[in-house]
């Protein structure tokens, strides 16, 4: 559980299909009685009490005063980093849309929190003036399914759920000035259609067997070694196993379900290019070690033209013999070599990076005491009290808001005490706060493995060659 909690912060973003489920945040306060369900797109949403606002003009409302703008729900915690990354652009948009928009950011975390959160935005220059902030709540997050954070839903003028959305890129002044003409557009991610609770009503769906046979396992026993490559389906699970071990079975499982190319391939490289101590946690590699060099990036990303690219979205299922997992890896790049025809190789390059280094290791020498990877749920403060220094390692090669790969050159390897009070989102600002420890952390260049995704060979050019 200790090597869990480093990385609550860190793979926020991240690619986003990875989030806490937003139903584990803990609460103090309840802000309004709960809706009874979830609601749909085209339904109207109840006049909801709102209490424990923050940073607006009132500290309470209801939904109906903000009749005739288009209400933007940004759904967060201050432990989720990808969430606090957002909130520039929510600023912005909120700035330049003004009465137009409304943007309520519903945590389900304390006003304490909240309101300690702000204060650590003021002080390092990084505050929301346009942001209101709702605290303690219960009302919003049970209003819709919330399959991760950050979570985006949208209200529009009359009060009629919109859209919901998991992708930061859906969030454009294109998207939103559709929205305010009444035109609606189409901003729902995919991986929001389909969450936990979703899975529990589609008994006959099961991601741990094979899918499409036999009516999904009636007589899957007797299957050996299976694999699926299947184009985007909505009615097909959007989740993540594996590569795991069903040690009962004695079989090994991968299920990705509704991924690009790009991130099929970063689980099966990991073994390749392996970047971080986490490999029982994190088993891919971090989007700061992928290099796309093809003529057409639409055919592998999730994103094209700040709408999601569904047609280019796949589901990747494998059920093998129990063996390692390095193998199983094997199998499936065995499987996308099959299907997708891309050159996908581990290459030295230079690259611009992230360097770490130590002018006295003396300084990170751990004093003891109980072992804690981190101390608060802060956007503000990382704290690593006697664990080993690769748990900060960890925080930095999965820290994709930074945009580069990670190099230590420290050298050192033991335990360490260390605590950062520096904005976790700017890598200036943690560089500073590490000075104390005579670590200096600065952008540089360095030769180093990256996973590159091409364009295949011609067959015509290399049969007249």
């Amino acid at each position: 559980m200790k090597k869990i909690f480093i990385l609550l912060f860190i793979l926020g973003y991240s690619i986003q299909l990875f989030a806490q489920n937003a139903n584990d945040v803990s609460t103090s306060k309840k802000s309004a009685k709960a809706p009874p369900r979830h609601y749909s797109f085209g339904e109207k949403i109840p006049d909801i009490a709102i209490s424990n606002i923050l940073n607006y003009k009132t500290t309470s409302a209801k939904l109906s005063d903000f009749k005739g703008k288009i209400v933007i729900l940004d759904y967060w915690a201050t432990w989720c980093g990808s969430c606090i990354s957002s909130f520039p652009k929510d600023e912005e948009l909120q700035k330049n849309f003004g009465d137009k928009i409304q943007f309520l950011l519903i945590t389900k975390e304390s006003d304490r929190l909240v309101k300690d959160f702000i204060a650590k935005s003021k002080k390092y220059k990084r505050f929301y003036p346009h942001l209101a902030f709702v605290a303690g709540d219960t009302a919003f997050n049970k209003l819709v399914e919330i399959p991760s954070l950050p979570t985006w839903a949208f209200i529009d003028e009359t009060g009629i759920l919109r859209s919901i959305t998991t992708d930061r890129d859906s969030l454009t002044v294109k998207n939103i000035q559709g929205m305010i003409e009444k035109r609606y557009p189409n901003i729902a991610h995919p991986h929001t259609q389909v969450g936990p609770e979703v899975l529990k009503t589609q008994p006959r769906i099961s991601i741990m067997e094979p899918l499409f046979v036999n009516g999904n396992g009636n007589d899957s026993g007797k299957i050996v070694s299976y694999s699926l490559i299947s184009k985007f389906d909505k009615n097909i699970p959007k989740y993540t196993v594996g590569p795991s071990t069903d040690k009962k079975r004695q079989r090994n499982i991968v299920y990705l379900g509704g991924y690009p190319v790009k991130l099929l391939y970063q689980y099966a490289f990991f073994d390749d290019l392996q970047v971080n101590n986490y490999k029982h946690l994190y088993e891919y590699i971090p989007n700061t070690r992928v290099l796309l060099e093809l003529k057409d990036t639409s055919e592998v990303v999730i994103m094209l033209n700040h709408t999601i690219n569904t047609g280019k979205l796949f589901t990747y299922q494998l059920i093998v013999p129990e063996t390692t997992l390095p193998q199983t890896r094997n199998y499936m790049k065995q499987d996308l070599a099959k299907y997708f025809k891309y050159n996908v190789r581990v290459e030295k390059r230079r690259v611009n990076c992230l360097v770490l280094t130590s002018q006295d290791t003396t300084l990170l020498f751990s004093k003891g005491g109980k072992p804690s990877p981190l101390v608060k749920e802060d956007p503000f403060n990382l704290t690593i009290t006697n664990e080993p220094f690769w748990f900060l390692q960890g925080y930095f090669n999965y820290a994709t808001w930074y945009g580069f790969p990670f190099i230590d050159e420290t050298g050192y390897k033991g335990n360490t005490d260390i605590s950062i009070q520096a904005n976790l989102i700017d890598w200036k600002s943690v560089a500073k706060a590490l000075e104390k420890y005579k670590l200096t952390l600065k952008l540089e260049e360095r030769n180093i493995n990256m996973l590159v995704i091409g364009d295949a060979p011609d067959p015509m050019s290399m049969a007249k060659n």
